[in-house]
């Protein structure tokens, strides 16, 4: 009896310490980091995510892929030089076209002798607005007194130039009409429509800017428009 209690007793000490030895074997020591802690927090990242470091972007571009970007960038001055619209010279601007010719000097386009008025202030703004920006004149038709041909170019711009320059007075009266011959002026635009008309002598201006149809006169003796009375002959 005595000796199988104590084969139990000795059963039950070896199974205890059995039990404690594997308590005992599981944990681990408190000192020591998990293998898992251990690891950089990027990696830990990469590899949850399942991205290499390469592809989610925590390498570092190489020189030549630095150069590359910056080769590709556009400056700011060619950014600008590129989207900032071209400035066009108002003197390489053409005059009116090869359509602009001197035509027979009669009553069928220029009208007979016309009853003109002394222009106001407010006519001659109105003209000096029309003189003062030519651009818009796509061809001139001019009366002469010999044979009827082209313009040359530079005969256009001596026009033009001739009527910009001009500084017409509001007259009071008439006076005595002069006695050298008349200029007559029709400008079109592109679509031939009339613009103005413009008579000259060596006294008189006497403008019709569209779609006023009244002759308005002006005077300019004395001023500058030989030039522009030879030309028609």
């Amino acid at each position: 009896m005595k000796k199988r209690c104590g084969i139990l007793l000795l059963a039950l000490v070896m199974a205890l310490s059995l039990t404690l030895l594997a308590g005992c074997a599981g944990e681990e020591p408190a000192g020591q980091p998990s293998e898992s802690s251990s690891q950089p927090e990027s990696e830990q990242a990469s590899q949850s995510s399942g991205v290499p470091e390469e592809e989610s972007g925590a390498s570092v571009s190489s020189p030549e892929s630095g150069e590359t970007e910056e080769s590709s960038e556009a400056s700011p001055e060619s950014s600008a030089s590129q989207s900032a619209p071209q400035s066009q010279d108002p003197s390489s601007q053409e005059t009116a076209g090869e359509d602009s010719r001197l035509v027979a000097n009669d009553g069928a386009l220029f009208g007979s002798a016309e009853q003109e008025v002394l222009g106001t202030g407010e006519d001659l703004e109105k003209w000096m607005a029309a003189a003062a920006d030519m651009s818009g004149v796509s061809h001139l038709l001019v009366s002469t007194f010999s044979d009827p041909r082209v313009l040359t170019q530079e005969e256009v711009q001596t026009i033009l130039d001739t009527l910009a320059g001009l500084s017409p007075q509001v007259l009071e009266e008439k006076g005595n009409p002069p006695t050298g011959g008349n200029a007559n002026i029709i400008a079109y635009d592109a679509a031939g429509q009339e613009l103005w008309r413009a008579t000259v002598n060596e006294s008189w201006l006497i403008v019709r800017v569209a779609p006023d149809t009244t002759p308005r006169l002006f005077g300019i003796e004395g001023q500058a428009v030989d030039e522009l009375l030879a030309i028609n002959g």
